[in-house]
């Protein structure tokens, strides 16, 4: 199978394996691997409630209740990479030369703000409305790659799943790893995961 928006790669999980399946190429075990390694992204992004990939440019509406009381500064929902395109409430285009993403030094990007000196603001449409009357169109994710921690957290997590399949995991459980689908179950979860885990997630 192709995984989609995986942490890691089928060769990160071959080389962590003890395994003679590390030397080789089983088109079975390929697909155990890619199975493993995309429920292990999605159950980070789950636990976490934010993904770490930039995928692609879609759009998100805002109103008034999320600029902030500085008037110039609008609150995103979702973690955001980067901004292609703001129009704002009236229907004109804000340019991106005269936003900022924040925070300026650091990931994730949580917020939209109108440069100082703009002849820009956060306009309402002519009839009055204060909801959805924001877009932005840009990149969702945490940041432009996935963060270093992260994973190793998929890597170690996604490598226990695989070992279930053949009885050489460290932990227990009664769950059966097949290539049609994996369950994840509390007692897959290695510390290290769970720790990487609790740090990233969104507080809500």
């Amino acid at each position: 199978m192709t995984v989609t928006n995986g942490y890691c790669t089928r060769q990160d999980i071959l080389n962590y394996i003890e395994s003679d399946v590390a030397s080789g190429s089983d088109s079975v075990d390929d697909a155990v691997i890619d199975t493993c390694i995309e429920s292990a992204s999605r159950y980070i992004d789950v636990e976490t409630r934010r993904h770490f990939y930039s995928g692609s440019e879609s759009s998100q509406v805002y109103g008034v209740v999320d600029i902030d009381q500085d008037g110039v500064t609008l609150w995103v929902a979702d973690d955001l990479v980067s901004v292609t395109k703001v129009t704002n409430g009236d229907g004109t285009e804000i340019p991106v030369t005269d936003i900022a993403l924040l925070p300026s030094n650091g990931t994730p990007k949580y917020a939209i703000k109108i440069k100082n000196g703009s002849v820009y603001m956060w306009n309402l449409p002519s009839d009055g409305d204060e909801e959805d009357i924001y877009t932005v169109f840009g990149a969702w994710g945490y940041g432009a790659s996935v963060p270093a921690d992260v994973k190793q957290a998929a890597i170690l997590l996604a490598t226990n799943l695989y070992r279930r399949r053949w009885g050489t995991h460290e932990l227990t459980g009664s769950v059966r790893v097949t290539a049609a689908g994996v369950v994840v179950t509390p007692e897959d979860i290695p510390s290290y995961t769970k720790s990487i885990i609790a740090a990233y997630r969104k507080v809500l």
